[in-house]
Parts: C-alpha cells; sequence; structure tokens
C-alpha cells in the first residue's frame, strides 16, 4: 500500500499523449498489420527475402532484429532495423499518430 509504481514514475513526458493511440487501431487495420506480418514471414522462409546480417541505417552496424513496416499495405516493403532503432521508428510514428489524434 502507497508504493508509487517504478514504471509510472519514470515515464516519459510524451507518455501520456503516445498511450492514446494504443487501442485505437479498428479490426481493419488489425487485420492488415497481422497479414503483412505473415506475409514477411513466409518469404522469409520461403527464402524470396533474405534478411540483412546488420541494421540498415547507416553507422549502426548491430544485428537485425526486425523488419519494420511502414506501410501494411506493401508486406513486402520492410526496412531492416536492430531492435533500438526499430522502438525508436515505432516511438516516431505512434507520437505522429497522437498529434493527429490531438
Amino acid at each position: 500500500k502507497g508504493a508509487i509504481d517504478y514504471r509510472v514514475k519514470n515515464w516519459p513526458a510524451n507518455a501520456v499523449s503516445v498511450s492514446k493511440t494504443y487501442g485505437t487501431q479498428s479490426p481493419e487495420e488489425k487485420r492488415r498489420r497481422y497479414l503483412a506480418r505473415k506475409r514477411l514471414r513466409y518469404a522469409i522462409i520461403s527464402g524470396r527475402i533474405i534478411k540483412p546480417p546488420t541494421c540498415q541505417l547507416s553507422g549502426c552496424g548491430l544485428a537485425v532484429a526486425d523488419g519494420h513496416h511502414e506501410d501494411y499495405d506493401r508486406p513486402l516493403d520492410v526496412v531492416w532495423l536492430c531492435h533500438e532503432h526499430h522502438k525508436q521508428e515505432d516511438l516516431r510514428a505512434r507520437l505522429e499518430a497522437a498529434r493527429r489524434i490531438s
């Protein structure tokens, strides 16, 4: 009782505006996202797409973890990013969406 949740206490200043975008995706948008990821996975497994060994941002050089979709309607058009850069890119996209909502 009375304890402050560390996660809430140390939220970044923009956390409130960013959190407005969570849960706002329509079922159609969620389906587009799911299908884009599924098609990308299949393309990798089938050998149509080969993941590069490092992050595509210049000068990074870290191992690639994720394919980042700018547009879910183009499921095979991805930017290969390390985990850190993928988090930054997702945060940027959520902030832009929050600005459009406000």
